[in-house]
């Protein structure tokens, strides 16, 4: 004789197995994304936001990078997104252990080309087009890119290093014209500190 079925049984484990998936869902967009973002980023979104020329598209361009870049990240964690290589953990990585330093600034350097090239790349599309549809798209596009090479160029390896180093170099490139840093009287004050540490940043880890 079967024993009865337990309906209840199986929809409590239907449903937490929903909310399970859903709060893995969030915990990776918003600690594993935003808050990496955030905290590997910070002087890198400091210089963004001192950056005067073509102002508006500077700030569209980073907007959708902040909104983008975390959800893309939490999606590739998650698997959810097109992608063969597996998403590349930080949790289990001790600072001041072996590579624990190396690798946040890996990830560091990475995630800041990637909002640079969002940010600037629709400034400079926006010096030719008067509609904010083209920059935000470029942006947009910018991100999509970045969290699908991220695997390949997040590791310490020579290749990896050196391709995170020129899309790195890239930003600084549209950082320096559209940030103005060395410019006297343009911009904010500490655009002249903060540039050559973003710099100093790339060259630590392209030689480290």
């Amino acid at each position: 004789m079967s024993p009865p079925s337990d309906s209840h049984g199986s929809e409590r484990r239907r449903l937490r197995s929903t909310a399970d998936r859903r709060e893995h869902v969030i915990d990776s967009v918003v600690f594993y994304g935003l808050g990496q973002v955030l905290v590997l980023t910070t002087l890198w979104l400091w210089y963004v936001y001192q950056s005067p020329f073509r102002r508006g598209d500077v700030v569209l361009g980073t907007i959708v990078a902040l909104s983008c870049l975390p959800l893309g990240i939490g999606l590739r964690r998650q698997r959810a997104a097109v992608g063969t290589v597996s998403w590349p953990k930080i949790d289990d990585v001790t600072l001041g252990i072996g590579d624990g330093y190396r690798r946040c600034l890996a990830r560091g350097v990475l995630l800041s080309a990637i909002i640079g090239i969002a940010a600037y790349g629709a400034a400079a599309v926006g010096t030719v087009t008067t509609t904010a549809l083209a920059p935000a798209a470029v942006a947009l596009a910018s991100v999509v890119a970045g969290v699908r090479v991220f695997p390949e160029l997040v590791g310490l390896k020579r290749r990896a290093r050196g391709r995170r180093i020129a899309l790195y170099a890239i930003a600084l490139a549209g950082g320096f014209y559209f940030g103005a840093p060395f410019a006297s009287g343009v911009g904010f004050h500490s655009a002249y500190v903060l540039y050559p540490l973003l710099v100093a940043l790339g060259v630590l880890d392209a030689i480290l």
